[in-house]
C-alpha cells in the first residue's frame, strides 16, 4: 500500500516573504520510503520529514509533496502558498505633521494597497479596517506626541509612516522615562522575560502586551516569563503616568523553543573506518539559525543549506562520537555515532620452544607460542606452511642448513616481525656419529 503522508507546516493558503520555506509533516510504511517536495529530497527522522525548498514565483505557488516507498508506491500532498515580498503602499490622510490639537486623543486615518491581507498599528493600537482604508483613535500625552503607522501584510512585509503631533493642554507635559533592559531587539530566544525601569514626577501604571506588572520604588519592574507562541513576536512595553503621558517601547523577538534537528548522518552506525581519520557529515535543520554542530571536541563547519563536515581522529576499536548541535535561542539536541578504528597494531614476534639441530631427520616438530587467532606463516623450509596461534607443525627440511622464519598475521592483515631460527639437517650424521 501507499505511504502514510501529512504535511504539518507551512498552512494551506499561507504567506511568506523570503525565497524559500521549510515544509515539515510527517510519513510512515512498512518499508524505507523517501520524500521529495518539488522535487527537492527531504531529510526523514523518525517518521518526521523536513526540507527547504525555493519559493521563485511572487504570488502563487504550488509545494507538491512526494513519499515513495520501496515498492515505487507513491503518495503526493500538496499545499499553495503566497509569497509576498512587496511591502504595503502606505498612505496616512489625518493628521498632518506637525498637526496641534487641544484634545487627549487623535483620529488616525489612512489607506493602503497589497495582494496580501494587511493589518494597521498606530503606536501599537490595532485600527479598523474597510476595504482599503484604516482608522484608529490614540491617545496623547500633553506636549510633543509621535505617531508611528505601520501597515503590515500576511507575508510580514510592513510599511511605516511618522507623524509628529503635539497637544497643547497645559499642567504636566514630560512622559515617562522608560529604559528597557531586556529583551533585546531581534533576539532568539526561548523564552521572554522583561525587565526595565521607569521615572515620573507621578505616578505610574506599566503593562506588558496589555498585562499590569508591579513597578517598586526604585522604578524597576520584571515580568520573569512572558508567554510567547514561536515565530516572529512583539513585546509592548507601555508607561503612563498619572496625567496621561505615556512612553511606549516595542521589542521584536524570535521565539524557538524546538531543539534543531540532526539528520543524513554519515558514516553509516559500526561502520569500520581504515584510517585514523574520519570525515563526518550530515544535515541540521532548525527554526532559527546559526546553528552551532560540535562533532566531539571539533567544531562543524555549516553551510546555509544546514550541510555540516568535521574531520576527527579515530582510535583502533570502538570509537563513540557525539553529535552536538546549538540553535541561536539555546535549545540543542544530540545524536550519538558509534565508528570502529581498524587495528594497525602488528601481533608480538611469535615465541619459539628449543629444536634440536643438527638433526639426521628430514622434517622438524616446531612449536611456540603466538597471538590468539593469528595466523602463522613458516617460510624457510623444502615449502612455506600455514597454520594457526597454536603454533604445532612439522617442518619439512632441506639437506643442509634450513633458515626458518616465523611471522604471525591477525585478522586486519597486520604482520608482526620474525621469529628466526636455523636448523641443519644431515641424514648421513647418524652414520658418522655410528
Amino acid at each position: 500500500s501507499a505511504p502514510s503522508l501529512t504535511i504539518t507546516q507551512p498552512n494551506e493558503g499561507g504567506f511568506v516573504n523570503t525565497q524559500q520555506v521549510l515544509v515539515k509533516g510527517t510519513v510512515s510504511d512498512v518499508t524505507a520510503t523517501q520524500v521529495t517536495v518539488n522535487n527537492v529530497v527531504a531529510s526523514v527522522t523518525n517518521g518526521q520529514y523536513m526540507a527547504t525548498v525555493p519559493i521563485n514565483n511572487e504570488g502563487a505557488n504550488t509545494l507538491t509533496v512526494k513519499a515513495t516507498d520501496s515498492a515505487n508506491n507513491q503518495t503526493t500532498l500538496t499545499r499553495n502558498i503566497t509569497r509576498d515580498t512587496i511591502s504595503p503602499v502606505l498612505t496616512v490622510t489625518q493628521p498632518q505633521e506637525a498637526a496641534t490639537f487641544t484634545t487627549p486623543e487623535v483620529t488616525v486615518t489612512g489607506s493602503f494597497t497589497d495582494i496580501t491581507p494587511v493589518t494597521v498599528m498606530i503606536n501599537n493600537i490595532t485600527a479598523t479596517i474597510a476595504g482599503n482604508s484604516f482608522t484608529a483613535t490614540v491617545a496623547l500625552n500633553n506636549g510633543a506626541n509621535t505617531l508611528q503607522v505601520i501597515a503590515r501584510d500576511a507575508a510580514g512585509n510592513q510599511s511605516q509612516i511618522i507623524r509628529n503631533v503635539t497637544r497643547n493642554s497645559g499642567g504636566d507635559t514630560t512622559p515617562p522615562t522608560l529604559v528597557i533592559f531586556s529583551p533585546v531587539e531581534g533576539s532568539v530566544l526561548r523564552s521572554v522575560t522583561v525587565s526595565g525601569n521607569v521615572v515620573d514626577q507621578s505616578s505610574i501604571t506599566l503593562t506588558i502586551n496589555g498585562t499590569q506588572v508591579f513597578v517598586n520604588d526604585e522604578g524597576n519592574f520584571l515580568l520573569e516569563e512572558l508567554f510567547l507562541p514561536e515565530g516572529l513576536q512583539r513585546v509592548n512595553i507601555l508607561a503612563v503616568d498619572t496625567t496621561g503621558s505615556r512612553s511606549e517601547v516595542l521589542r521584536n523577538v524570535n521565539i524557538d523553543a524546538t531543539p534543531p534537528v540532526i539528520s543524513n548522518i554519515s558514516p553509516a552506525q559500526r561502520t569500520l573506518i581504515a584510517s585514523q581519520q574520519a570525515i563526518i557529515q550530515g544535515k541540521v535543520s532548525d527554526l532559527s539559525s546559526p546553528v552551532t554542530v560540535f562533532v566531539n571536541q571539533t567544531q562543524a563547519s555549516v553551510n546555509q543549506q544546514g550541510m555540516f563536515t568535521a574531520t576527527i581522529p579515530i582510535v583502533e576499536g570502538e570509537n563513540q562520537i557525539i553529535l552536538f548541535a546549538t540553535d541561536a535561542a539555546g535549545n540543542d539536541n544530540s545524536e550519538l555515532l558509534t565508528l570502529f578504528g581498524k587495528d594497525f597494531t602488528p601481533p608480538q614476534v611469535p615465541t619459539l620452544f628449543p629444536v634440536i639441530s643438527p638433526t639426521r631427520l628430514g622434517y622438524q616438530t616446531i612449536e611456540g607460542r603466538a597471538e590468539a587467532g593469528a595466523q602463522i606463516n613458516i617460510l624457510g623450509g623444502s615449502s612455506p606452511i600455514t597454520t594457526t596461534a597454536a603454533l604445532e607443525a612439522n617442518v619439512n627440511l632441506r639437506v643442509g642448513v634450513n633458515n626458518l622464519s616465523i611471522t604471525a598475521t591477525d585478522s586486519t592483515s597486520n604482520v608482526s616481525a620474525a621469529s628466526q631460527i636455523s636448523i641443519v639437517s644431515n641424514p648421513s650424521l647418524a652414520l658418522l656419529q655410528g
